[in-house]
């Protein structure tokens, strides 16, 4: 564990990868304690740990997220600006609940779904720990 109280505010639509596990195991367990690749829930034994599971690539996890929360998700085009300044089409995954409410964008299907339900439980933004430009330590 890191008592270290110091974060890095990152927006939702910016997490992948392990930072984004990290998120959506803070949005499921919003009192538990957490290290970088842990979870700790109090249980009648003390407590409880496991590992922080792959959300961002994981159907079966994601799956069981996607029909609680009723996420819907389709695939589109949005335009990007290259870094030369030419406009591209490019295809996104785009992942939103009831009303268009809490739309996020992904490359992958899993990643727009993760980006949504971390943005439907912890807002626009968040603080992440254990965190520098490389990721997290």
């Amino acid at each position: 564990m890191n008592d270290d109280k110091s974060f890095t505010v990152l927006k939702t639509e910016d997490l992948c990868g392990d930072l984004l596990n990290w998120a959506v195991c803070r949005a499921k367990y919003p009192k538990a304690s957490m290290s970088k690749n842990h979870v700790w829930l109090p249980s009648s034994g003390g407590e409880d740990g496991f590992l922080i599971e792959d959300y961002s690539s994981n159907w079966v996890e994601c799956g069981k997220i996607i029909e609680k929360h009723g996420i819907h998700l389709y695939r589109t085009h949005h335009a990007t600006t290259t870094s030369n300044g030419e406009t591209k089409m490019k295809k996104v995954w785009i992942a939103n609940q009831r009303k268009g409410k809490n739309a996020r964008m992904g490359d992958t299907p899993l990643i727009a779904v993760m980006r949504c339900y971390v943005k439907s439980k912890l807002g626009d933004t968040i603080n992440i720990p254990f965190y520098d430009e490389k990721g997290l330590l």
